[in-house]
């Protein structure tokens, strides 16, 4: 019996981190055969610096001012904080059940899938490149955020490793300047099916006729759009947060639903009649559950979003502003065209990770 483990971001308080883990766990589990499939417990220290309940002062770059305010914030939010956690640690203990740490007693260990490649976040982590492991290394649709230096450090633990793939196509194409057989694969939470996420996981929310709304950073221009596209069509706004800010507290043309738990992030998704987003992961679960959306342009990091929509072709739900059209139909995809490419683009990618487990 073979021993794989995963090591990636499974211990963010972050849907997209959580949801890949789970998808890739559940993807191997049930299909490489004579095999157990664990998350490795590894825990980087930025990233649990991040989501602190109260981070020192030092953590924050902003210039003095605001950077007080951001401190003092952090007491603002406390008790939205505390639920958040208690949230996500019961899923990762009922869903993820990340193992120990003993590395050493994996066959093979797959490193990935989200940004742990990106410095930013790990402040160049190298365990996230295969140090201090020996055996069978495999990266899944790493990322980097477009942050990644190929340092001699990199380069050489990179070298180790008996597969690699990038989730973006922009990252491939930059590691095979250095490297041989670099693939491009989907993002983990491609690997489960519509049925497998509404079936199996999703929790419907008890709202309907909405449209829905998820970012990853503050945009006014989304919110704006959404509501638009809403009063346009006679649906409600729905804006899913980690915690309500202070200037949401005012806002009463949207409802607000913070502190969910990834099940109901899901069944949002599953439910709405139409999706803005900025995020990756929110423009991958409007694709897999063939809902009509719009991803809204934004500066930094899109090259994870660009790439995704090309590979299935929407690379106009990439956009500015929405289209001022008359009747809803004209905002539909043809998910008949789309599911083909996807499909090819999965396949692709099953056949990766089994030809690297079981040889």
């Amino acid at each position: 019996m073979k021993k794989i483990g995963i090591l990636t971001f499974h211990n963010a308080e972050n849907y997209g981190a959580v949801l890949q883990a789970y998808a890739l766990k559940t993807y191997l589990q049930k299909n490489i055969e004579h095999s157990t499939v664990d998350i490795i417990d590894y825990k980087s220290p930025l990233i649990e610096l991040s989501y602190k309940y109260i981070k020192p002062l030092s953590y924050f770059k902003n210039k003095r001012l605001r950077k007080l305010i951001s401190f003092f914030l952090q007491f603002y939010y406390l008790p939205k904080k505390i639920n958040i956690k208690k949230i996500f640690t019961k899923f990762r203990k009922e869903w993820l059940k990340a193992e120990s740490l003993n590395i050493d007693e994996y066959n093979s260990i797959i490193y990935g899938s989200d940004q742990i490649w990106n410095p930013i976040l790990t402040d160049n982590d190298l365990v996230y490149f295969g140090k201090n492991y020996n055996g069978k290394k495999i990266s899944y649709a790493a990322s980097d955020g477009g942050e990644l230096d190929l340092t001699e450090d990199v380069i050489n633990n990179l070298q180790q490793f008996y597969k690699i793939s990038c989730r973006e196509k922009s990252l491939s194409d930059k590691l095979l300047k250095q490297l041989n057989n670099v693939s491009t694969v989907c993002d983990p939470v491609f690997l489960l099916s519509k049925d497998d996420w509404i079936e199996k996981f999703a929790t419907k929310p008890s709202i309907d006729n909405y449209v829905l709304i998820y970012k990853i950073a503050e945009n006014l221009d989304l919110d704006i759009e959404a509501i638009k596209f809403a009063k346009k069509f006679n649906k409600k706004v729905v804006q899913i947060v980690y915690s309500k800010s202070i200037k949401k507290l005012f806002c009463f043309n949207q409802k607000f639903v913070s502190a969910i738990t990834p099940n109901e992030f899901v069944g949002y998704f599953a439910y709405a009649d139409f999706v803005f987003t900025t995020s990756f992961h929110g423009t991958a679960f409007s694709i897999i559950l063939e809902k009509d959306f719009y991803t809204l342009t934004f500066n930094k990091r899109s090259e994870r979003i660009t790439d995704l929509l090309k590979e299935v072709g929407l690379e106009n739900r990439f956009i500015d502003t929405t289209p001022e059209y008359n009747k809803i139909e004209n905002y539909k995809i043809d998910y008949l065209e789309v599911s083909d490419r996807k499909e090819q683009y999965v396949k692709k990618s099953k056949e990766f990770l089994k030809e690297a487990l079981n040889n």
